[in-house]
């Protein structure tokens, strides 16, 4: 005999099905141990199946900002986004503030990776070059096939040749992104 079962999991409902077996007392019953099982299955089953399975490193976000912070695992951006900076003299250096996410599959967890980032001209000429490695653990509750997010905070004062577009550079392995503002002195 079977006894079709409906649990909540993550605001999903699925059926469960579990054989009722005859206890010494000739009751039909499953036993709780083995309803709880099933349901952390069904759990991790389901993130599991929210999780993108990737085969390498992604670059989740590059994001110019006023103020970023990372904190407990959260980021925290004031200003966030923005494509046009105001520069009033070009004689002094302008804060720049990059916020950056980049995300690392279960398999190349726990390995150092390179992150290199650039801020370049509209010529291509190099600005500022910054090398990084990036290792991310694997915590002891995680689930297998997990990613993970690592973010970072960059803040830089960097002294523009003149006003135009630049660009910011992202890499970490195959992964690139990038990213454009332009240094106005207009009153917007």
């Amino acid at each position: 005999m079977v006894l079709e079962f409906f649990c909540e999991l993550k605001g999903l409902y699925r059926p469960v099905l579990f054989e009722k077996r005859p206890d010494r007392f000739g009751i039909h019953s499953c036993s709780r141990s083995e309803v709880l099982y099933t349901m952390y299955t069904l759990y991790t089953e389901d993130l599991r199946m929210a999780t993108p399975q990737l085969e390498d490193i992604q670059i989740d976000f590059l994001m110019l900002a006023d103020h970023a912070e990372v904190l407990n695992g959260k980021l925290y951006v004031m200003g966030g986004a923005y494509d046009r900076k105001r520069v009033h003299d070009l004689t002094k250096p302008i804060n720049v503030v990059l916020a950056l996410g980049i995300v690392v599959p279960w398999h190349l967890a726990n390995e150092e990776h390179p992150v290199n980032l650039v801020i370049e001209d509209q010529d291509g000429t190099s600005l500022l070059q910054s090398s990084a490695s990036v290792n991310v653990g694997r915590p002891p509750n995680a689930v297998k096939g997990q990613v993970f997010r690592a973010m970072f905070c960059v803040a830089a004062d960097i002294l523009l040749p003149r006003l135009g577009t630049y660009r910011v550079v992202l890499s970490c392995r195959s992964a690139q992104k990038a990213v454009s503002f332009i240094a106005h002195n207009d009153s917007i």
